[in-house]
């Protein structure tokens, strides 16, 4: 008895080892691509980042493995792999694009956009309350992300030292080495 609780400890210790790496890893893959998607149309890096990695399960769902699909849009894709109501994209800078031209066509946008008080938790209530996202704790679980992993200390950066071009899901299991 005491043999299988312990292996049941491992296997929850280790797994929560492994969503925390993930996580990590997401973040040093992609938090270059949000500061300069943040700095060129406006949407807050932590915003970009705590949603991706909400949606996606931080680059491990199917979604963001076939498809490139970071955010959970939905729309027509041409995969042979998984059938799927949500959009397909050639790369996951293409996903990051496109969340950030759908969140600036918000109404919402210029309002916050333009006010510099305007924190990421108000993004997200803004984001939700736009149709977004149906879940009603989606806002929840996107602000704890972002508190968890301080995301939203991205916001503050002018510059990014590298881009997500050509950048594609296999980045995040084995993201880059420095």
């Amino acid at each position: 008895m005491l043999k299988r609780l312990i292996i049941v400890c491992l296997i929850l210790v280790s797994g929560y080892s492994f969503g925390q790496s993930a996580a990590k890893k997401y973040i040093n893959t992609y938090k270059d691509a949000a500061i300069q998607i943040m700095n060129e149309q406006g949407v807050p890096a932590s915003i970009i980042l705590g949603v991706a990695m909400h949606e996606s399960g931080s680059g491990t769902s199917k979604l963001a493995r076939h498809l490139n699909n970071h955010f959970g849009i939905k729309g027509k894709n041409k995969s042979k792999k998984i059938r799927s109501a949500y959009k397909g994209y050639e790369s996951v800078a293409d996903s990051y694009k496109d969340f950030a031209g759908i969140i600036t066509r918000k109404r919402f946008f210029n309002k916050l956009k333009n006010n510099s008080s305007s924190s990421y938790i108000t993004w997200v209530k803004s984001i939700q309350k736009s149709g977004y996202a149906k879940d009603p704790a989606w806002a929840t679980r996107v602000l704890n992300t972002i508190k968890k992993y301080k995301l939203h200390e991205f916001d503050g950066a002018t510059q990014a030292t590298g881009t997500i071009e050509n950048s594609t899901s296999s980045e995040v299991k084995n993201p880059p080495t420095s």
